[in-house]
């Protein structure tokens, strides 16, 4: 046991641990998140079909396995879409598109908490790795997502959540946020937090001019990030990288799970926004530039969001491990400091007891 949290300890050492300094700015932005003029989103969570699936992944030199991607789907889609609709709220619209295969979800994420479901997206996730594999920058943020993701479903777990409150699960988070996980975390956050200042302008479009708390929320966003020009040489990237975003957003659609899945979709479209933010800033001279969207933006902004709070539920649960390390250390110190006590009491009684009785035996003769 004593060995187990002396691992413990070492790996939440401080220079395991997650520190930035950029904790205001990271701050206005969850403020954004919190306002509804960023918060009310429109999502696609459409089916896709097989086959144009298969050939969009293979398209980026990987091999599909339709078998394990597209598993049967345990109940009909419309029976899933009520339960989610009843679960979060009359704030959920579900709109079909006309002429269209594709289903778009309303939503307020203010009413749709990224927690634990119980859902297993491992063979998603198998696809999602295999088609950014090749490409060492999409790698790396893809795998800072993945890593923000679990640590919420660990952070906010519980198997029935709607009878009991949740609560972190320490062995879970244990078992699945590895260091090289939080790595890139911590890379890919410092990669977009770096693209904030080329989305500020869109951001004000959005947010308009009559809403003061908007106005002041934006203006606080543009003084706490920093006035510094971003070099984007480390974060190379071509056109070949955002057909490959496009791909892993499009795997959402193989998702059952509704939750997951609006979820998976803003994460992953705003992955696709910030790669081509990438691609333009290193586009060469005459190169198309990327059109980036408000939607897209908004998209990024949730994204950020998410990461951060990733960053401070996991430095939230390397303390409590930190703290019930010494404490355990504590209770080791006074055992042994009782158990030498009780030796010691024992030793005394026995001697006292022994020279007592040599007295008594003198006595007599």
């Amino acid at each position: 046991m004593c060995a187990v949290l002396e691992q413990i300890s070492a790996f939440f050492s401080q220079e395991h641990a997650m520190q930035y300094d950029n904790t205001k700015q990271r701050h206005a932005i969850a403020n954004l998140c919190s306002l509804g003029e960023f918060s009310k989103v429109k999502v696609d969570i459409s089916g896709i079909c097989p086959n144009l699936m298969s050939s969009k992944i293979e398209a980026c030199g990987v091999k599909c396995s339709r078998d394990q991607l597209f598993r049967k789907l345990s109940d009909d889609k419309n029976v899933r879409l009520f339960s989610f609709q009843e679960e979060a709220g009359e704030t959920v619209e579900i709109v079909p598109e006309k002429d269209s295969e594709k289903t778009w979800i309303k939503i307020d994420l203010r009413n749709v908490m990224e927690r634990y479901t119980g859902y297993n997206g491992s063979n998603v996730w198998q696809n999602m790795h295999l088609v950014a594999e090749k490409d060492a920058v999409l790698s790396h943020l893809l795998s800072g997502v993945h890593c923000s993701i679990t640590i919420h479903l660990c952070a906010f777990y519980n198997e029935d959540p709607n009878t009991r409150p949740l609560y972190m699960n320490y062995a879970l988070m244990r078992d699945r946020v590895q260091l090289s996980h939080l790595e890139n975390l911590k890379y890919t956050l410092d990669c977009f937090l770096s693209l904030v200042p080329l989305i500020t302008n869109t951001l004000y479009e959005i947010g308009g001019e009559e809403n003061a708390t908007v106005r002041n929320a934006l203006d606080n966003l543009k003084t706490e990030t920093p006035n510094v020009r971003y070099s984007y040489e480390i974060y190379r990237m071509n056109r070949e990288a955002e057909k490959k975003a496009e791909v892993i957003s499009a795997l959402m659609s193989c998702v059952e799970c509704i939750r997951c899945k609006v979820w998976g979709k803003v994460q992953f479209e705003g992955l696709k926004c910030a790669v081509k933010l990438l691609c333009n800033q290193n586009a060469k001279e005459g190169e198309e530039m990327f059109e980036i969207t408000k939607e897209d933006v908004v998209y990024l902004l949730h994204l950020i969001n998410k990461l951060s709070t990733s960053v401070i539920q996991y430095n939230r649960y390397a303390a409590e491990q930190q703290l019930y390390y010494q404490r355990e250390q504590m209770r080791n110190q006074l055992r042994d400091a009782r158990a030498d006590d009780l030796d010691n009491a024992f030793f005394l009684g026995t001697t006292g007891s022994i020279l007592a009785g040599h007295r008594y035996r003198r006595k007599l003769q």
